[in-house]
């Protein structure tokens, strides 16, 4: 069951890519395939406690309050300026990876992400035109690839015992 979770969500994040690079938005069905396939991993013996996913939620829940906590002190409104799509797509994530993992892939993929947005702001002129950051469609393919490390290389919460 892990192996077909993970060959679906690696699969699934080429079309969160594409989805959210072409149109700045993501389907909810896209959204709703992530829960689901994160509660098909979280059920199927993947190792993940109760703990982990509360622990998952509750690093999420402040990085969260502390990022629109920012931005409406910044802006005077947060409007706009994050998702629902990427929000809701972190919050089905925290089903895939133990909490030690969790929250380092989050910073990870974060920085991978803004490191893409200047990349594709230099090179791409269409991709200027929206002035939005494609968060979940950057991130989807890099949780994948540590989905993928994580079923078929080497665990990653061994890294951090």
């Amino acid at each position: 069951m892990q192996h077909v979770v993970c060959l679906s969500f690696f699969l699934l994040a080429l079309v969160i890519l594409f989805e959210d690079f072409r149109s700045r938005s993501l389907h909810i069905v896209l959204l709703v395939l992530v829960g689901v396939l994160g509660s098909l991993k979280f059920f199927g013996q993947s190792g993940i406690t109760i703990l982990d996913l509360a622990c998952n939620f509750g690093f999420l829940i402040i990085l969260l309050v502390l990022s629109f906590s920012l931005l409406y002190l910044k802006r005077g409104n947060i409007k706009g300026l994050i998702g629902a799509g990427d929000v809701l797509f972190l919050a089905f994530l925290t089903f895939y990876f133990n909490f030690p993992v969790f929250p380092i892939l989050i910073n990870i993929s974060l920085i991978l992400s803004l490191i893409l947005h200047f990349v594709f702001q230099q090179c791409h002129t269409g991709y200027r035109s929206f002035g939005k950051i494609p968060l979940a469609g950057f991130q989807a393919p890099i949780f994948a690839c540590a989905l993928v490390i994580d079923t078929y290389v080497y665990p990653l919460h061994s890294y951090f015992h």
